[in-house]
């Protein structure tokens, strides 16, 4: 540790407020052209990089801006605080959020994003407002982070970037999963091309069809709903108050209406389980997942359905019913959008004979166990990493040396 440095941010690179001038903010013409633009919600969204352009600038938008450089660092300093993310690509951002080009001749990028996200909850301390937290950039700028030699922190970056990079590509591999499982659920239930005893697809190869009030389905098909099907455990479900997950901090994942909300010291359910949210705007703009498949130990609040189908082999059925239904005529309540249990349990459904539910579980099985099997490794690299994370970054160990280095130095963060 006697080997690294206490620098300003400043000391190796550039630091710089977003610009977002013209008000109104949102004045129709400043948007809709080629210029990405970026705002704290992407920022605290995204895993490390920021990849995805939900808005873009007109030209008059850029001009009341300004285009920040592929690898900017960015910072939020107001609202969601302390978030940090780099841009994979131009794009400006507003003042609130702070741009940090790195001085490759003076310091890695990884090993920055990296101290800054090991110091976050130091950052968020430091911020002011009585509404809504905000940190400015004259406080940033008169913070000091320690660093080791650039070679050192090339080391330290690398090391730290290799295993979110590996968790990221097993992230997008589930993506991959289930986005091929909705496709299999859309072929054998919406089409109805499940293979027949010759492997053909059923009603491309001239399978049996009937009239029903639906449609024409396959002969033998029938309409049902959810509640005929699906086990709901709804009423074990038991909600805690901020007060009290504070007081009961643990590992065991703590789940709402728009999934993990805290980590507490117990849980109710254990094993695999489907949730659906109950109530919020969420059921409407679905701006987040409103379905999710659990699996392990966890608590439930009073804003999610826990479900299990009746057999076995209806779960991933069931799940991936509820991921491609149209839910909006049982949602209720004009101010407070919610989904009871018995609207949720009229949903209708086509059902085939269990002999093909049987066969497609097979099928899909095999897909959400290698995801389930993905999510294990996630979660060991994750826990890798965040073990690694502050080792590495006091000089507890270092990866430039063969052996690690013990040290009873204290670490000054700022």
């Amino acid at each position: 540790m006697s080997e690294w440095r206490y620098m300003y941010l400043e000391e190796v690179g550039t630091l710089a407020r977003g610009k977002s001038k013209h008000r109104p903010r949102w004045a129709p013409h400043l948007y809709g052209g080629e210029y990405p633009f970026i705002q704290t919600g992407q920022i605290t969204a995204a895993e490390k990089y920021i990849t995805t352009i939900e808005q873009t600038y007109s030209e008059e938008g850029l001009r009341q801006s300004r285009l920040w450089e592929k690898n900017t660092l960015c910072i939020t300093i107001a609202a969601n605080i302390a978030e940090v993310a780099i841009l994979s690509f131009p794009a400006c951002f507003p003042d609130s959020v702070l741009g940090f080009l790195v001085d490759e001749e003076k310091a890695d990028l990884d090993f920055v994003f990296y101290t800054l996200t090991l110091f976050q909850n130091r950052l968020k301390s430091m911020s002011i407002g009585s509404v809504q937290d905000n940190i400015n950039l004259g406080t940033f700028k008169n913070i000091q982070f320690p660093f080791p030699k650039l070679a050192e922190q090339k080391e330290i970056g690398r090391t730290l970037a290799i295993l979110d990079q590996k968790i990221t590509l097993l992230r997008q591999q589930n993506q991959v999963l289930e986005e091929l499982a909705q496709t299999l659920f859309k072929r054998w239930f919406v089409e109805f091309e499940f293979p027949t005893e010759n492997g053909e697809p059923y009603k491309s190869s001239g399978g049996k069809m009937v009239e029903s009030e639906l449609g024409e389905i396959p002969e033998g098909w029938s309409l049902s709903n959810l509640g005929e099907l699906v086990i709901n455990y709804s009423n074990k479900r038991i909600p805690l108050s901020s007060k009290e997950r504070t007081n009961r901090k643990g590992i065991y994942p703590y789940f709402g209406a728009s999934g993990i909300v805290d980590y507490i010291d117990d849980f109710i359910f254990k094993g695999t389980y489907i949730l659906f949210s109950e109530d919020g705007e969420n059921l409407r703009s679905r701006n987040t997942p409103i379905v999710f498949l659990v699996e392990g130990k966890f608590w439930v609040n009073n804003h999610a359905h826990i479900l299990k189908g009746k057999e076995s082999y209806l779960f991933y059925f069931i799940y991936l019913f509820l991921l491609s239904v149209n839910i909006d005529s049982i949602i209720t309540g004009a101010v407070q959008p919610k989904v009871n249990k018995a609207n949720l349990h009229s949903l209708e459904l086509l059902l085939p004979d269990p002999e093909i539910l049987k066969d497609f579980d097979k099928v899909i099985r095999r897909l959400f166990e290698k995801s389930s099997n993905n999510t294990n490794e996630i979660q060991t690299l994750t826990q890798l990493r965040d073990t690694l994370l502050p080792k590495l970054m006091s000089g507890e160990l270092r990866v430039n040396k063969n052996e690690t280095q013990d040290t009873n130095e204290r670490t000054r963060v700022f």
